[in-house]
């Protein structure tokens, strides 16, 4: 795994670059996992056309700032999200479900898992490890923004 230290500006360009690599196609739609109240919504909005959040809480879903997208209420483990159709799934101090992020991702699909505090030990403790359950040829990079830590999973 490859470590990227940089401060990106305000509108976070290295982190749009890492995700999207500067492909207008790959820009398309985000699913954010365990959303809550849409932390991350504003700046993936950001970098892409359309960012669908989802979590359990119908509560913290009602209480993310309107207009931020579509929101869905649902497990992460079972995404109501058509296979094969999203170019990214984010998640902040989550660990995945390997066998569902296979599934709504796009080929060349990108998994971000972010730990907002810089400083501390990453909350996902062996990345290796989710990059292992994903199965087939998959590569993580960790960007480390002002915002965060972010480890960012390609396959192929």
């Amino acid at each position: 795994m490859r470590v990227l230290v940089g401060h990106a500006n305000y509108r976070f360009d290295a982190l749009a670059d890492a995700l999207v690599g500067g492909d207008p196609s790959r820009a398309d739609a985000c699913v954010e996992i365990v959303s809550g109240t849409g932390q991350l919504t504003g700046l993936l909005s950001e970098i892409f056309r359309q960012v669908v959040t989802v979590d359990v809480s119908r509560q913290l879903l009602a209480d993310a700032p309107p207009g931020l997208g579509p929101s869905i209420q649902a497990d992460a483990a079972t995404l109501p999200i058509v296979t094969g159709s999203v170019a990214a799934v984010v998640g902040i101090d989550v660990v995945p479900h390997p066998a569902e992020i296979r599934r709504v991702l796009r080929p060349g699909g990108v998994l971000a898992l972010v730990s907002p505090r810089v400083a501390e030990p990453p909350t996902l403790r062996d990345i290796p490890t989710v990059v292992g359950a994903l199965g087939g040829d998959w590569s993580a990079v960790e960007l480390k923004t002002r915002w965060g830590r972010w480890t960012l999973m390609r396959q192929g």
